[in-house]
């Protein structure tokens, strides 16, 4: 659910918006979560969670799980769509995304392509689009920066919790990256669209799109890349990696909001108005209403 709640505060936060749509994005919690469930189930059959997985363990998926995960694949269609059309076709095209990466037909999980782009699109694109659809406002070019680091970042992590699953992604006959690269080059893979995601973030900082203070943050990111950079390849060094990435981002999110509670004491602009480049001719058109 936090990847659509993403979209959804950023979309409030670029234009420096009141609160907008608030049970449709409850309703947009419930359906992503189904969303979720449905995938997780229909992976779990597909790969018969037998083998060592990230932050869980192994185990058979019972009787019955596949037409109870496309149950859920509806009914999230469903409550998307009571949400906002844009959320729930997102949420329709995420559905069946799910049914190809995980149908033993298609199995794109298995593919050295297609199983990484259902990743990204998914969760890195259509999540974040259903959840900044919602209170329908403009599209920006800084929304747009924001959406493909991201999507770098969401690539990153696919290829981080794939990294350790060579032997038994080969045992099921996938053609996984991990299995084409190998343990080691697929963690510097990913290591290396990490960094890409995160100095594209540091960059769009240094030009004014977000706070200035956001740059306090880029020491911390050493301290990731350490992890990132260690081996040997295993599910600890995994979900090590995930759980300093988590918080690098929550640092982030931590300095925005600062930024926006010394803002909102000010009589200027706020939230994304009140960065350096964020849209000038807004920030005027802020602060002359505030003084009518």
């Amino acid at each position: 659910m936090s990847v659509p709640l993403i979209g959804y505060g950023f979309a409030h936060w670029d234009g420096a918006f009141r609160a907008r749509a608030v049970s449709d994005v409850l309703m947009l919690c419930v359906a992503w979560a189904l969303l979720h469930a449905g995938t997780l189930w229909l992976n779990a059959v597909l790969d018969g969670d037998d083998g060592e997985v990230l932050w869980g363990g192994s185990g058979t998926a019972p009787r019955g799980t596949t037409a109870i995960a496309l149950v859920a694949l509806g009914l999230a269609v469903g409550f998307a769509m009571a949400a906002g059309t844009v959320a729930g076709w997102c949420t329709a095209l995420c559905a069946l995304l799910a049914v190809l990466y995980s149908h033993p037909t298609t199995a794109w999980k298995g593919h050295p392509v297609m199983g990484l782009a259902v990743n990204v699109v998914g969760y890195g694109a259509l999540s974040v689009i259903a959840g900044w659809s919602l209170p329908q406002v403009t599209l920006t070019l800084r929304g747009v920066g924001s959406l493909l680091a991201l999507m770098v970042w969401v690539a990153g992590a696919t290829l981080l919790a794939q990294a350790f699953q060579e032997d038994a992604d080969r045992a099921r006959g996938y053609r996984t990256p991990v299995v084409l690269w190998g343990a080691e080059k697929t963690a510097n893979v990913s290591r290396a669209l990490f960094a890409l995601g995160t100095l594209s973030l540091l960059l769009f900082t240094a030009i004014g799109w977000y706070p200035r203070i956001v740059l306090l943050c880029a020491p911390v990111w050493l301290w990731v890349d350490s992890q990132l950079a260690a081996r040997p390849v295993s599910s600890e060094w995994a979900s090590t990696g995930f759980r300093r990435v988590c918080l690098f981002g929550l640092m982030v999110l931590a300095t925005v909001l600062a930024a926006h509670l010394v803002s909102l004491a000010s009589d200027g602009p706020t939230a994304g108005l009140d960065t350096a480049r964020g849209w000038p001719a807004d920030r005027v058109w802020v602060r002359e209403r505030r003084m009518q």
